[in-house]
């Protein structure tokens, strides 16, 4: 599944390199497949600082409306999300 992974990210950052960091890609896929769906959890399994992937969590939802964010945990700051529509749209092509 890790390779299947790795290599949508690979896509997607081919298909969408002017708004996309490895990173955002990486929060976009994590939950396209199911593996995460919080910032915390995200940052864990891409091997980065929560702060970062809070950064792109809200880059994402708010400047490309790739994803939602449904809740906010107020002490640790984690984010839960989900793919918009269009988020679903730009999994759908590269994967």
């Amino acid at each position: 599944m890790e390779d299947v992974m790795m290599k949508t990210v690979t896509n997607l950052m081919a298909k969408s390199p002017e708004h996309l960091s490895p990173i955002g890609a990486g929060v976009l896929v994590a939950a396209h497949f199911g593996v995460s769906s919080d910032s915390r959890s995200c940052a864990s399994k891409l091997g980065v600082a929560h702060a970062l992937v809070l950064r792109e969590c809200v880059m994402l939802a708010e400047e490309h409306q790739l994803i939602s964010l449904e809740n906010r945990e107020e002490r640790s700051q984690r984010l839960f999300y989900s793919l918009t529509a269009q988020g679903h749209d730009l999994l759908a092509k590269v994967h």
